[in-house]
């Protein structure tokens, strides 16, 4: 009787392995690279639209009225330059401080484009005493849509996406347009900007 009952408790510990084995095999064959592997696209649009938050800020740099987050010394008198007043810019000391914030957003084909021009056309920024000015009579242009609400990834490849970006325009209208994106000195840039592209 005990040697019965010996042989049916083993028999049920070899069925509960059993058991066991099969259990671990199917969940490996369920966990496939692709199920192991997190999707990125979550990720990345959400990176997206977070440098485009950030290109936002830089763009009213270039082509913003007043203050436009350069904290601008409005308060102190400003110094004369062949017929031009400039005021100090608190937030970066120099023309190189500047361009470095400009390119950790933008591609650097991007800025030469689009946004260094504007210093020598504009008369934009100079470096005066060791010190950055800006020309606050030098005016600015104001935008025609808010930031985008919804992004999609159109294509991807090793170093450069193209995205679908969905803005609201001041018509109250949704438009859409491209976001393309690039990665430059090992971090993902902007290379358009609404209508604006690397071309100019």
């Amino acid at each position: 009787m005990k040697k019965q009952l010996l042989c049916v408790l083993l028999a049920a510990v070899l069925l509960i392995a059993v058991a066991a084995c099969d259990s671990s095999v199917q969940l490996e064959d369920e966990m496939t690279p692709e199920a192991q592997q997190p999707d990125a696209a979550p990720e990345f649009l959400r990176m997206a639209g977070e440098k485009m938050q950030q290109g936002w800020e830089v763009y009213w740099w270039w082509y913003g009225m007043d203050d436009q987050g350069l904290d601008i010394d409005f308060e102190g008198e400003p110094i004369e330059s062949e017929g031009t007043a400039f005021r100090k810019v608190n937030r970066f000391a120099t023309m190189a401080e500047l361009k470095e914030a400009t390119e950790a957003v933008f591609t650097k084909e991007f800025c030469d484009a689009n946004f260094y021009p504007h210093i020598e056309e504009a008369n934009l920024f100079r470096e005066i005493d060791g010190a950055l000015y800006y020309n606050a009579n030098s005016g600015g242009i104001g935008g025609a849509y808010a930031l985008p609400h919804t992004y999609a990834v159109q294509s991807q490849e090793p170093g450069r996406a193209v995205l679908t970006a969905t803005c609201r325009g001041m018509d109250e209208e949704d438009h859409v347009f491209d976001l393309v994106m690039v990665e430059e000195n090992g971090s993902w840039k902007l290379d358009t900007y609404f209508g604006y592209t690397s071309k100019g």
